[in-house]
Formats: C-alpha cells, sequence, structure tokens
C-alpha cells in the first residue's frame, strides 16, 4: 500500500488528520474496493489493539473478516451492529462519521480502456470548497499522457496528472507556473498546495503568491518568492534545488528544515536530515528551458541562475551561458534597443536601432560569453574562441541590446541589481568583421535568436534579449 495513506490511516485513527487529509483519504477509499477493504482492516486492528489494552474483548476474527468482505454501502450498517464492546468508543465514531459523509460510490463497470500511451482513467478530484479549475495548460511539448490528453489552452481542477514522456507547463489562477518533466505523476491537492509523488518539475512564483507548496514523501517545499525545482526519483530520493529567490525545506519525518537561497539545492532519503548538494550535479536542464520560458536551445547554450554571472566557474570555451532575469517587468523609462527586426547582424551599419516605450512589459534574459584560457598554453593576441549558440523563446524578441553603454542603461531602467563590474569596461558585442567580429540572427518569426560570439581568454561577451510575454 502507499506509505502516504498506510500514514494518513494511522494518523486519522489516532484523531491527528487534518480536514484536508480527511478528505484525500475518503477519496482514496472512494476509488477502490480494496482501499475500503484496507481501511477497515486497519481500523479493526487498531481496535484489537486499543481493546487489549483497556482490558475489553477482543474483536473475533471471524466479525473482522466478515466486515472486511462487505461491500462500502453495507459498512455503516455493518459498523452499527458490531457490539461497543468490541471496539473502542473513538474507533467506532470515526467508523461512523467518515461512512456518513462518503459520497455514493460510482458503478462498477468502467469504460474499455484504450491503447496503452492513450488510455483513459479517471481524473480523482480530491473535494475542495471550490470546484472551479485551479489552472490551465499553457504549454505542452511531446506529451504521451497517462490518462486523458489535454491540449494548449484547457483548464483543469485539482486532481491527479500523469504524464509518460515530454514537457507540460501549467499556470494556476494566482500566476504560480509549474512545469511538468515526464515521466511524472503530479497532483494538485488545492491552489496553493500540490503533491509530486515521482519525477521532476519545476516551480516559478511572482509576487504576491508566496506561500506555494510541494509535498513529496520526504519533503515539504514552501516558496519564499522564488523559482524553484523538485526531483522525486524511482527509489524516492527527493532533491530541491532554487534556481532564483528563497524557499523553506522541511524534513516530515524529523527536525531538520532550513532556507535555501539561490543556487543552492539539499537533499533527503528518509524524511530526517537534509543534505547539501551541488545545483549543477543536478538534472533540472530540461525542466529549467521550459520553466523560464525558452522552447529549444543548442547543445553549446547552458541555462544559468543570473546571480551566478560573473563567477569563475562560468569560464567556458564550449558553454554560452543564459539566464531569465527574474519575471516580467515594466519599463520604467523609454529603453533604446540594437536589434528590432528579423535579419543578419554583422556590421554596425546592419543594427535596426529603436526605443521601446516607458510601460513596455518585458521578459528579460542575459548572455553570456567567457572563454577560458588553456593552463599549458601562453596567452596569445590571436587565440580567439568561437562559438555559436541558438535560442528559441517562447514569445516573441522585441530587442536585443549589443551595445555596452545601452547595457547599463537596462539594468537601471529594469531596476536590476547587478554590479556594473560585471560589465566591465566594453562587455557588449563587437563588430570586427568576420574574422574576429561577432554576430546575431533573428528569425523571421522573431523567436529564434543565432549568436555567433568571439571573445579572447580573459574577456567577455554579453547582451541581453527582450522578449514579449506570453499571453496568460
Amino acid at each position: 500500500m502507499n506509505e502516504e495513506f498506510e500514514d494518513l490511516i494511522y494518523r486519522y485513527l489516532n484523531d491527528e488528520c487534518s480536514e484536508e487529509e480527511r478528505r484525500m483519504l475518503q477519496v482514496w477509499m472512494k476509488e477502490k474496493p480494496e482501499h475500503a477493504d484496507e481501511f477497515m482492516r486497519r481500523a479493526a486492528m487498531h481496535a484489537n489493539l486499543r481493546a487489549f489494552v483497556v482490558g475489553e474483548q477482543v474483536v473475533r476474527k471471524s466479525e473482522v473478516e466478515s466486515v472486511t468482505r462487505l461491500p462500502a454501502e453495507s459498512l455503516a450498517a455493518k459498523v452499527i451492529e458490531i457490539p461497543w464492546r468490541t471496539v473502542t468508543l473513538a474507533v467506532a465514531a470515526c467508523f461512523m462519521v467518515l461512512v456518513a459523509i462518503w459520497p455514493e460510490r460510482e458503478p462498477v463497470s468502467q469504460p474499455a480502456r484504450s491503447p496503452v500511451a492513450k488510455r483513459s482513467i479517471d481524473q480523482r478530484i480530491p473535494h475542495t470548497s471550490d470546484p472551479r479549475p485551479a489552472a490551465e495548460w499553457v504549454h505542452t511539448e511531446g506529451v504521451i499522457w497517462r490518462g486523458d490528453s489535454a491540449d494548449d489552452g484547457d483548464k483543469i481542477q485539482p486532481g491527479e496528472i500523469a504524464i509518460i514522456e515530454g514537457e507540460g507547463r501549467l499556470r494556476f489562477d494566482h500566476g504560480v507556473e509549474v512545469s511538468l518533466h515526464g515521466p511524472v505523476e503530479f497532483k494538485i491537492v488545492s491552489l496553493e498546495k500540490t503533491y509530486l509523488k515521482s519525477g521532476r518539475l519545476t516551480v516559478r512564483v511572482p509576487a504576491g503568491a508566496e506561500g506555494f507548496t510541494v509535498l513529496t514523501k520526504h519533503l515539504e517545499v514552501v516558496d519564499l518568492g522564488t523559482h524553484f525545482g523538485v526531483q522525486v526519483d524511482e527509489n524516492d530520493l527527493v532533491d530541491v534545488a532554487v534556481m532564483e529567490g528563497r524557499v523553506s525545506v522541511k524534513a516530515r519525518r524529523g527536525e531538520d528544515s532550513r532556507v535555501l537561497n539561490s543556487g543552492a539545492a539539499v537533499r533527503s532519503n528518509d524524511g530526517l536530515k537534509l543534505a547539501v548538494l551541488d545545483i549543477t550535479t543536478l538534472p533540472f536542464a530540461t525542466a529549467w528551458r521550459s520553466a523560464v520560458g525558452i522552447k529549444h536551445h543548442s547543445k553549446s547554450v547552458v541555462i544559468r541562475p543570473v546571480r551566478s554571472f560573473g563567477n569563475a566557474a562560468l569560464l567556458s570555451n564550449t558553454e554560452i551561458y543564459v539566464a531569465a532575469e527574474g519575471e516580467t517587468a515594466q519599463l520604467r523609462d523609454a529603453l533604446e534597443v540594437d536589434v528590432s527586426a528579423a535579419g543578419e547582424y554583422r556590421r554596425e551599419s546592419d543594427l535596426t536601432e529603436k526605443s521601446l516605450s516607458a510601460g513596455t512589459m518585458v521578459r528579460p534574459y542575459l548572455i553570456q560569453f567567457r572563454p577560458q584560457a588553456e593552463k599549458s598554453a601562453k596567452k596569445k593576441e590571436s587565440d580567439w574562441v568561437n562559438l555559436r549558440g541558438e535560442i528559441t523563446f517562447e514569445g516573441t524578441v522585441l530587442g536585443v541590446i549589443l551595445n555596452h553603454e545601452r547595457l547599463i542603461a537596462a539594468e537601471r531602467i529594469l531596476n536590476r541589481r547587478l554590479q556594473r563590474k560585471l560589465y566591465g569596461k566594453n562587455r557588449g558585442l563587437d563588430f570586427l568583421g568576420p574574422k574576429f567580429g561577432d554576430s546575431v540572427t533573428l528569425s523571421e518569426d522573431r523567436q529564434t535568436l543565432t549568436v555567433e560570439l568571439k571573445a579572447k581568454p580573459g574577456y567577455s561577451d554579453y547582451c541581453q534579449v527582450l522578449v514579449a510575454p506570453e499571453t496568460p
């Protein structure tokens, strides 16, 4: 039996369940006759132990077996027939309360299942005071569903979601976005709480929606205004990583808890202790990409937290780093951009400069390339490193900033707290001709940006991309 519900039954019989957990137990019992039978069996065992302790008569085995063979509809009547001397008052009362509010059992007959990849199963919806949809699918890609399929724009109520393969992103009514990377088993408990049974997800929480919670078998993860990821593997090993902001992580079976900041990660295999991890060792790249509004990127492009930019650890001759700079922002003043139209840009005369007006909503991304000198080689003026990368955004590119001064202006207008030393004296892109110059290409649909960057070890190339937010 699922340990989550085994624990729920134990807490219920000991009067330790919350109202929400009690409803979850009701739904679980209603799903299958075997679940109700298991509850009755464990409840009878519990009653036996209590009766033994207080010196009352132990429930006879034949009586217990006769109860567990009954259909769910007969439980209420049978519970009443059991002599009070065989079951303690507290347990008998909990039986009657649970059965009295138990919804009518669904018909036994079930519709024929379709092939495995698309087989139809129930969307088991917990009892809630608000039956309205809690979220909608805003992006799905290559998804093979275990259960009913869904399309972009479909709204869903609290319930279970299972993806065999592919990626899907949900947007909750309060703006929280949850990206699921298959295979994954996930449950929406309420607008504020979810449960990850297995697989990987990332969560982005906007200002004003703090407190969003992801439960797992071992950990409780509560958002404090952030972008984070959670993974549960086949051995119930749970990893939590914070890309931006902060989260509170608590072991569910112990006292260990801590607040994680950007770039931090922890692991638990028992729900008692938290072990610190290196975030770069965790496989959140694909789910992270979807969460930050990027559809695709080439192998040379790596997504990183923006606060890690400028670190020596991000020196690389084979990787171009991109960071989503937080949430969608509104321009406080007009902002000049260097590229505003589709095309290829290799010379300054190619630029399509434009002013984005104050009040424009944008989602900013920062791109960095910092080559590393080989330890065994002497630094030469001719030692240029060339690297090409491609990024496809979910939104339309409004503008690309390549000029150093405009990068600094964007920092002020977007109210970002990056240090100016990040850019150095001249860290924009350089148009120095085909041998040493950088180039940028924006696709016709203005969603795919291709960069060809050339820099000497010890120097850096930066550019900023401003993307139109996706329409909710």
